[in-house]
């Protein structure tokens, strides 16, 4: 009897243990995401006075465009892939065409240009945060949006 309460016991104790270190996984992926939508917001609104005058149908100008959003996208600690697309071109720094329905979008933005108006797509493709959780601990990692849809698990 006192055998079957120890192990009920030691049973209870491991749930509970991984219940809270999934938990406290998941919160940190989630300010991380949120951080990085926040970080990619504020330049956007910041920039979009500017972008109002740059006409992508010239080359400088596309060069500089391509130049700020690689600048944004490399400061962050995840893979990050953007795409703008426009009614007649599109850019991105996906070159090797990965499928992005199977990322997860962190952000989409609708902007105006002098020549056209694009719509900026944000993914991810995975985070040092994430494979830190496979590898060190072993653990399972979850990744669910504000409607606790559950968005990405290993």
């Amino acid at each position: 009897m006192v055998m079957i309460i120890g192990l009920i016991s030691f049973y209870a104790i491991y749930i509970w243990v991984e219940h809270r270190t999934i938990h406290q996984h998941t919160y940190q992926t989630q300010t991380e995401l949120q951080r990085i939508d926040k970080h990619f917001h504020t330049f956007v609104t910041q920039q979009q006075k500017q972008w109002r005058h740059v006409d992508l149908s010239h080359p400088a100008d596309i060069t500089k465009m391509k130049r700020q959003l690689l600048k944004q996208v490399h400061q962050q600690p995840a893979i990050l892939y953007y795409d703008l697309k426009g009614s007649s071109q599109s850019f991105t720094n996906n070159y090797e065409q990965l499928d992005t329905t199977k990322m997860y979008l962190i952000s989409k933005y609708r902007i105006d240009f002098k020549d056209d108006t694009y719509i900026l797509k944000i993914y991810m493709s995975s985070t040092p945060l994430l494979k830190n959780i496979k590898k060190n601990s072993g653990q399972s990692a979850l990744i669910v949006d504000s409607y606790d849809t559950v968005l990405y698990t290993n």
